[in-house]
């Protein structure tokens, strides 16, 4: 490919923020035909660095590692025997992916609400389009290690406010709907051996609220609270504040069990959001996880090419908490809860590492 063409290659890719160094985008561009130097940038960043991947080498068992220039990292396929091990092998993703366009118009842009995020704080959403995936328990427990506020948009009764021990009934405000209702910045409460909450309520589930806005007002309260990492723990399903935490975070936590109902919906929230800076962390693992549901849950994430990160196992005791502190905040760790807590740890550096040069 000429000169001029790979420059033209150079500026779509940095209109798009991917920050590409020389040798991989000159392979990129290589395998780039000049008819394709017309396509919008998005589809060119995609299409080559697809197609890049075909120059990978092989690992050692002779499947190729997705991986794609403009993602900043990926894991290895996960077995059945090493799905607790995943190792954590190059730097991730950036840029977002094509999605269809009837499922795009129904999202809100990522792009349009970076701006508002003034402090450099990184918004952390964990999100699902399912319940009872472990994604509050994620939530409360990886907000606590990152030392981060936890913003609970969720307005059932399980949610990270009971949990964590707020209770609404009690109170007289509506902190979370408040501050969005009335343009100002939250004040989270403090927790003792747990993250600080800005609590949900009930009335969330028929607030008038729109993802842009959710979006917005995120941005700004971070810059606000001026703390390095804020979480955000969602409702269940694609409502208006889960797609505009989506939209103001720099990674979407998307805890998984591996269930054939649960995968589903992945797939299906996958579909509607592969553009969205997303990390699948598989949760409930058991020990001896079904090889087939694994195998899918690795195609699944080549085919939408969002990266997997560390497993969570499977804990029967986890549901019968009753106290209201982070497993992580126990010193000494108990025995049965080390691996488990060496396991959100990994998560949580998965997360720092998100985006990462």
């Amino acid at each position: 490919m000429d000169t001029s063409s790979c420059g033209r290659l150079s500026d779509r890719l940095h209109d798009l923020g991917v920050d590409v160094c020389e040798q991989r985008l000159t392979c990129a561009a290589s395998l780039l035909p000049q008819a394709h130097m017309d396509m919008p940038p998005r589809q060119v960043a995609v299409w080559g660095s697809r197609h890049a991947e075909d120059l990978r080498q092989r690992t050692k068992t002779g499947r190729r590692v997705p991986q794609q220039q403009n993602y900043r990292y990926t894991f290895a396929p996960l077995g059945s025997r090493s799905l607790t091990t995943a190792h954590l092998l190059n730097v991730p993703p950036a840029q977002p992916l094509v999605i269809p366009r009837a499922a795009a118009a129904c999202l809100p842009k990522v792009a349009r609400f970076k701006s508002h995020n003034l402090a450099m704080s990184k918004i952390i959403a964990v999100a699902a389009y399912k319940g009872g995936v472990g994604k509050t328990t994620l939530a409360l427990e990886l907000a606590y290690v990152l030392n981060a506020p936890l913003v609970d948009f969720e307005w059932d009764s399980g949610g990270a406010s009971r949990r964590w021990g707020y209770r609404h009934e009690r109170s007289t405000t509506r902190p979370l709907l408040d501050a969005l209702a009335h343009a100002r910045t939250p004040k989270p409460l403090v927790g003792h051996r747990k993250a600080d909450l800005v609590p949900g309520h009930p009335d969330l589930s028929h607030a008038d609220l729109t993802a842009e806005n959710v979006a917005t007002d995120l941005g700004k309260w971070a810059a606000e609270w001026g703390r390095p990492w804020v979480v955000v723990d969602t409702h269940p399903g694609g409502f208006a504040t889960t797609l505009g935490a989506m939209a103001a975070a720099d990674v979407v936590v998307v805890p998984t069990p591996l269930r054939s109902g649960e995968l589903d919906a992945l797939d299906g929230m996958l579909n509607e959001a592969s553009d969205y800076p997303l990390l699948i962390v598989p949760t409930m693992v058991p020990r001896s996880p079904s090889a087939s549901l694994n195998r899918r849950l690795w195609e699944m994430a080549r085919r939408y090419d969002v990266p997997l990160g560390p497993v969570l196992s499977w804990y029967a005791d986890l549901g019968e908490r009753q106290q209201r502190i982070a497993l992580a905040s126990l010193e000494p760790t108990p025995a049965r809860w080390i691996r488990y807590v060496n396991e959100l740890r990994s998560v949580a550096e998965a997360v720092r590492s998100y985006g990462a040069e």
